[in-house]
């Protein structure tokens, strides 16, 4: 479903290449995906992470095409809250990436 390659070695979550299996596989539902499945996504990362998803969207270009293609709503694209340390800021990104691939995965999963 996802992959990516980084140097296992260090204690660090690679963020880009996370970001960037995302986006490769956010390319492959937009080509392969019916319209209903798009909106099934699309309003399923809206109802679960509200504004928080464009924090994914400035991460994962193709995200933000699958969003601004079914919602039209440019609202979405206003920028985040400022107050969060780096800390909080790794943590959400996380977070939001696990939002991601559960949704992708119960869109593909459930037959809408």
């Amino acid at each position: 479903f996802l992959s990516g390659k980084f140097d296992q070695s260090r204690d660090v979550i690679p963020l880009s290449v996370v970001a960037a299996a995302f986006n490769t596989s956010c390319h492959e539902f937009l080509e392969r995906s019916t319209q209903n499945e798009k909106k099934a996504l699309t309003k399923r990362l809206e109802s679960s992470l509200g504004f928080q998803v464009r924090t994914l969207m400035a991460l994962i270009p193709n995200l933000q095409r699958l969003m601004m293609y079914i919602s039209g709503n440019s609202s979405i694209f206003l920028p985040a809250p400022p107050n969060q340390s780096c800390v909080n800021v790794e943590h959400q990104t996380h977070f939001l990436f696990y939002m991601l691939l559960e949704s992708l995965y119960m869109v593909l999963l459930v037959p809408v």
